[in-house]
């Protein structure tokens, strides 16, 4: 099945797009294609149209090198519990919504779910704050295994344009167990 779409641009040139939805299943939006969950306004994922401004995600870092859970986390050598990850996003529209998609690696493979934290605290210039509590669920996750958190910082735009960092892959950052 095909799906045509006409798209208002700020330039007010107007786009049809033709695209197949037969492969893709509800949430599954392959990646630069327009998304269309929300009637009201169509969504993008960090794409270049003419006409449309792409937010701005960068200087995306964790501030810990590595997080520890397990009894023994808070212990003298065990100290980082949470990963607290900071942003730098940014768009002429503003932002409307901010959140990080994180997930644990084990010895195994992936284990669990992708789970989303929303953004913590905003300072000014676009600085956004995430925190992720390693401690409280990564026992759940990764049993008594070290691992990784991996994530991806996803930002919209106050006109619905969605943009996120990393584009086609993860960060991540070493979980320690600690007994």
């Amino acid at each position: 099945m095909f799906r045509l779409i006409r798209i208002s641009t700020l330039t007010g040139i107007f786009l049809l797009l033709a695209f197949s939805v037969a492969a893709a299943g509800k949430g599954d939006t392959p990646p630069n294609i327009p998304s269309t969950d929300n009637p009201e306004r169509l969504r993008f994922r960090n794409i270049t149209w003419p006409g449309v401004i792409p937010v701005n995600i960068s200087s995306v870092s964790a501030l810990e090198s590595v997080v520890y859970y397990g009894p023994g986390a808070g212990n003298a050598g065990c100290s980082n519990e949470v990963l607290s990850i900071r942003a730098n996003i940014s768009h002429p529209t503003g932002i409307g919504d901010a959140y990080i998609r994180y997930r644990y690696m084990g010895n195994s493979g992936y284990v669990g779910s992708w789970h989303t934290v929303s953004v913590h605290d905003y300072a000014m210039g676009g600085l956004h704050g995430f925190i992720v509590d390693v401690s409280s669920e990564s026992g759940g996750e990764l049993g008594a295994d070290d691992g990784t958190v991996e994530y991806q910082v996803h930002a919209e735009s106050g006109s619905g344009v969605l943009g996120y960092y990393p584009d086609g892959y993860v960060l991540g950052v070493p979980v320690v167990y600690c007994p």
